[in-house]
């Protein structure tokens, strides 16, 4: 069906919630900025989080650039050690790779972030290349990223895996078809609307479609 596969990070092979949520809320408080509830900082977890500043918490583009600036200070000393992969993606990313897969990893969170994540849980050497976004802000959109992992490809069967629209979109956006999980973070009912070729409820329904 699909030979090489491009894997989202947050929500879909790990568990990021509370580094991320706790990096925002950290970030709000230091510079004195009124507090978010926790289903909005939920919220940040998945899109550019500058974009995210701006809008949940209605500043302009520069002060979200410092509180990004802020939330990393917490992030990197961390939030980034508090992320737990998902249950059975061990065993997926297993799976594939006996099945011949070509993976990698297309994530909007830096890459040095993702890559010491995946270092620390041992799932680094599963993937051919771990692609994440930059500090800068200009290459920070999901379709850039998944344009240039799709670049690092052998293969022209290729297909995204992730739990937002913004993976649904910037696949679309280069012309990949789309994996949507269900038990990420992202909003259901958005990511049934995206219309992503597959959806699937569980880690397990993953392998199952990919090896069928």
């Amino acid at each position: 069906m699909y030979d090489t596969i491009l894997f989202d990070l947050d929500g879909t092979l790990v568990n990021s919630a509370e580094g991320i949520t706790e990096g925002v809320r950290y970030a709000l408080e230091s510079l004195h900025f009124p507090a978010l509830p926790y289903a909005v900082r939920e919220k940040f977890i998945g899109p550019p989080l500058r974009e995210s500043f701006q809008k949940y918490s209605g500043v302009d583009e520069e002060t979200a650039g410092e509180l990004l600036a802020a939330y990393r200070v917490y992030y990197a000393e961390k939030g980034l050690h508090q992320a737990v992969p998902y249950d059975g993606i061990r065993e997926l990313l297993e799976k594939l790779t006996k099945a011949g897969k070509e993976l990698f990893v297309a994530t909007a969170k830096p890459t040095v972030y993702s890559r010491t994540i995946l270092e620390e849980w041992k799932l680094d050497g599963f993937f051919k290349e771990i692609i994440g976004a930059g500090f800068d802000k200009n290459f920070e959109t999901k379709d850039k990223i998944v344009a240039l992992a799709a670049s690092m490809a052998t293969n022209e069967k290729i297909v995204m895996i992730g739990d937002t629209v913004y993976d649904v979109e910037g696949a679309r956006a280069c012309g990949l078809p789309t994996v949507g999980v269900l038990y990420g973070f992202g909003d259901r009912e958005a990511l049934r609307q995206a219309r992503p070729e597959h959806l699937v409820q569980t880690v397990e329904e993953i392998g199952e479609l990919l090896c069928s």
